[in-house]
């Protein structure tokens, strides 16, 4: 499967074991095509209608570990409060690169200027952020509406 066409059948054949609940052979035959399929299923992923085929489809897409899947990630964490949010998060502290870190201080960054944040949402950013720092073995980091030590 070398061309963007089979890369295309091949995404559509396990989207589908995925849609009809075959969430294990979905999940392997996903992953091992590689971090070149982040494309099409973030196309999928947008154009899902199914919540749990939505969040299935993020975690997937986080357990490639790649900077490429940053830019759905992030627009999924920023989709709270509804959404995959949660599902999101984990996929950046799992990603815990610099980028990964960088969106989660900005979306911090973000709620903690609203008029009224959601101070829970904070409260799971912060966490989220903390467990970054230790995967990545940096000890403290302050933030808005609080300080991670």
């Amino acid at each position: 499967m070398t061309t963007d066409a089979s890369l295309r059948d091949a995404v559509e054949s396990y989207l589908g074991r995925l849609r009809a609940g075959d969430i294990d052979g979905a999940f392997h035959g996903l992953t091992d095509l590689g971090p070149r399929a982040i494309q099409p299923l973030a196309v999928a992923y947008r154009l899902e209608g199914s919540p749990q085929t939505r969040a299935a489809l993020l975690r997937i897409i986080s357990e490639f570990r790649t900077p490429l899947a940053l830019p759905l990630l992030e627009e999924a964490l920023r989709a709270h409060p509804t959404g995959d949010w949660e599902v999101a998060l984990d996929g950046l502290v799992t990603l815990a690169s610099e980028e990964a870190v960088r969106v989660i201080e900005s979306v911090l960054d973000d709620e903690d200027q609203k008029g009224q944040p959601d101070e829970e949402f904070m409260a799971w950013l912060r966490e989220a952020l903390q467990q970054a720092y230790a995967t990545r073995g940096e000890t403290s980091h302050s933030d808005p509406g609080g300080t991670i030590s």
